[in-house]
């Protein structure tokens, strides 16, 4: 996670809050696989990635358009319709 936010922020000078979402998703998804399904771990972490893929793809695409302070809003703004 970090990494990917100074590639972004640094390098590209984007900001994005947009992480917080794709983490949260795969480790909510892994641990519910894990305790429901009774998967071990080493099932559930490819699961837990392919999960932040399938919840980034239709956000980044959609992201894709805007630049700037923007970025930062439409991010923001997938972050907290998914917090609850």
């Amino acid at each position: 996670m970090a990494i990917s936010f100074d590639l972004l922020a640094g390098y590209m000078n984007q900001f994005n809050f947009g992480h917080v979402l794709f983490f949260g998703s795969g480790a909510y998804a892994s641990a519910i696989l894990n305790k429901w399904l009774n998967l071990p771990p080493y099932f559930t972490v490819p699961l837990r990635g392919l999960t932040a893929l399938l919840v980034s793809l239709p956000i980044g695409v959609t992201c894709l358009r805007v630049k700037g302070s923007y970025l930062i809003l439409v991010t923001a703004a997938f972050a907290l319709v998914f917090e609850k």
